[in-house]
């Protein structure tokens, strides 16, 4: 069976805590509304994949791609997106508290109104991104590539901007 006549794998509402999905194969695939909290998905291959109010707390998602993957939504309070390829990717409302997103390419990406208080952002690119609404206290962005990024009306008390562009 070919790449292409694959069906993207369902596995919405369901959950999925703790379970191990480093460096599978999950393009496409539909995780929204699933509690994946404390999962492994790093290396995963989540290209496309749908993750829509999806419950990823403590997930280690560490150099997996995401590109185009929709997080709308989702929590990702302490989650290890260290090094993860994100860009395109719908962050719109999605929970990054205390996140590490450090050296995660988010290039044109959507974190408008994500709550990323105590994130660390260190080294992300987050090139022609919208920020807008973002609630940014306390983070650290350090080295961060931001370049063309809309920041209108986000809060950003106590963030770290160190050395960042």
């Amino acid at each position: 069976m070919n790449d292409e006549a694959r069906e993207p794998a369902n596995f919405s509402v369901r959950d999925l805590r703790g379970h191990d999905f480093a460096n599978a194969d999950l393009r496409g695939a539909d995780f929204s509304a699933s509690n994946l909290s404390g999962a492994n998905l790093a290396g995963a291959d989540l290209t496309g994949a749908t993750l829509l109010g999806a419950n990823l707390a403590g997930a280690n998602l560490a150099g997996a791609n995401l590109e185009g993957a929709d997080l709308c939504g989702a929590n990702l309070y302490g989650a290890n997106l260290t090094a993860a390829n994100m860009p395109g990717v719908e962050l719109t409302w999605a929970i990054l508290y205390e996140a590490v997103l450090d050296g995660a390419r988010l290039a044109k990406s959507s974190l408008r109104e994500v709550n990323a208080c105590g994130a660390s952002l260190v080294g992300a690119d987050l090139t022609g991104s919208n920020l807008s609404g973002v609630f940014l206290g306390l983070a650290n962005l350090s080295g961060a590539t931001m370049d063309h990024c809309d920041l209108s009306g986000s809060f950003l008390l106590g963030t770290n901007f160190g050395s960042g562009e």
